[in-house]
């Protein structure tokens, strides 16, 4: 379920606005496993980086991705 930033849970909206602000915010979805615990994907970018965030109910960061966007375009720019 993809929520609105309104309906981000406090200690996510907190985390991202102290590491990114938030309106380098992409997207937030609410997961439901199938034993019913309840995680937040998260989806920020920075500096040409977007950062997979995961949150769990409590909105505690529990794991991070961290990918270059464009990565072939700036191996050329440092080869230029």
């Amino acid at each position: 379920m993809t929520l609105d930033v309104k309906h981000i849970p406090y200690g996510i909206s907190q985390y991202v606005t102290q590491q990114f602000r938030e309106d380098f915010l992409f997207s937030c979805h609410k997961i439901t496993t199938p034993k019913g615990r309840i995680f937040y994907d998260v989806e920020v970018s920075k500096d040409d980086i977007t950062h997979q965030l995961m949150f769990d109910h409590e909105g505690k960061l529990v794991k991070e991705q961290d990918e270059v966007n464009f990565p072939d375009v700036m191996d050329e720019l440092d080869l230029q």
